[in-house]
């Protein structure tokens, strides 16, 4: 397996109707040219051909057919011709898709759910939209529209990548109901506030640091600095609680919250010493955003690496293996991987550990 490749392109233009317009003709044609017969579905006409599908605005299937909807499958792979606009296809990587078009925020800066790429144009004229929609640094939709005067109400056509793991797993070309200029106004004025968002952003895949001290939280807890009263002030009344001596007479307390597991450590007294560890073990967000969920070519990539391959089965991917060293490392055995990171402080290491199953994320760390 190789580690993800950077994207980089030369300043392109938005998508505009001419593309999506000739697109949608070359499906019609693509049809036509196989035989396709159009099937009525409940109030829709379709037409479904191999790695492709179209939703018609009535039952006749010509040249002059008009198009509601489109989309582009993963059986499209094996066809001949079958893209989309700008040479996209199914499978792609999602930073293929994203160079294929410009932006006017590299760092995908916005909220944790979605961010705005390029906003272009003012009504009356073409309004060109850009936008992705993510969970967290997962990207699950990137979508490209036009927002086009019709009289007087504004239309509005586009393209929609669903994205899966990193890759496309279908594309989706749509129309929506005409709405009032009034309307696509407040839209368009929602974007903009949205392009002002800076609250999250995309961590670097194209020169990415090796972990550092401000990168040591799990759902907003910093791991240093936690206490027992901190994370319930943030986290809530915890589920359970349990409290055990260890040999060296101090005590462990493990809590438990619905998506977390944090040890704390105490002295023979009762005071509270330090935070041993913090398990992620539901729908938070760690360290460079990771996720469960997230394939691990994505996690990787938000660090350094000394080597293009991953095939071994221990792979150091910066720094020296040390007891007090900087240093990251993959292991894998079969359907298992482990990627450890050690950071050290003054007087203690900080370890993150990141479990996957079959390349997915299914389990994350800190502890020292």
């Amino acid at each position: 397996m190789l580690l993800p490749t950077a994207y980089a392109a030369e300043e392109v233009e938005p998508l505009t109707s001419e593309e999506l317009n000739a697109f949608t003709q070359d499906l019609i044609e693509r049809a036509i040219a196989d035989e396709l017969t159009v099937e009525k579905e409940g109030e829709g006409y379709f037409v479904h051909g191999r790695g492709y599908m179209l939703e018609l605005q009535s039952e006749d299937l010509s040249p002059d057919s008009l198009v509601k909807s489109a989309l582009i499958d993963i059986e499209s792979i094996d066809v001949s011709g079958l893209t989309a606009p700008r040479v996209t296809v199914v499978t792609q990587a999602a930073g293929a898709v994203l160079a294929s078009y410009p932006t006017d925020n590299p760092s995908l800066k916005g909220t944790d759910r979605e961010a705005v790429l390029y906003l272009r144009g003012d009504l009356p004229s073409d309004v060109h939209v850009g936008k992705l929609t993510r969970s967290g640094q997962m990207i699950t939709l990137i979508e490209y529209s036009v927002y086009s005067m019709n009289g007087d109400s504004v239309g509005e056509i586009g393209l929609q990548y669903t994205i899966n793991n990193g890759y496309v797993s279908a594309i989706r070309y749509y129309t929506a109901e005409n709405i009032s200029v009034a309307e696509a106004e407040m839209r368009l004025e929602s974007l903009s506030a949205l392009q002002e968002e800076n609250s999250y952003f995309a961590y670097d895949t194209v020169s990415p640091q090796p972990l550092e001290r401000e990168d040591l939280s799990i759902q907003g807890l910093d791991f240093i600095d936690l206490s027992p009263e901190i994370a319930e002030r943030m986290l809530g009344k915890s589920l359970s609680k349990e409290r055990l001596s260890d040999s060296d007479g101090n005590f462990i307390e493990t809590m438990d919250w619905e998506n977390l597991k944090i040890v704390f450590i105490y002295d023979n007294s009762g005071k509270f010493l330090y935070t041993k560890s913090i398990v992620a073990i539901g729908d938070v967000e760690g360290p460079r955003g990771i996720r469960l969920g997230e394939n691990m070519v994505s996690v990787l990539s938000r660090f350094p690496g000394q080597t293009e391959s991953l095939s071994g089965e221990h792979t150091l991917l910066y720094g020296t293996e040390g007891e007090n060293s900087v240093y990251a490392v993959l292991k894998q055995d079969k359907s298992e991987q482990a990627l450890y990171i050690n950071l050290p402080m003054d007087d203690y290491n900080i370890l993150f550990t990141c479990r996957f199953v079959d390349e997915i994320v299914a389990e994350f760390s800190l502890s020292r």
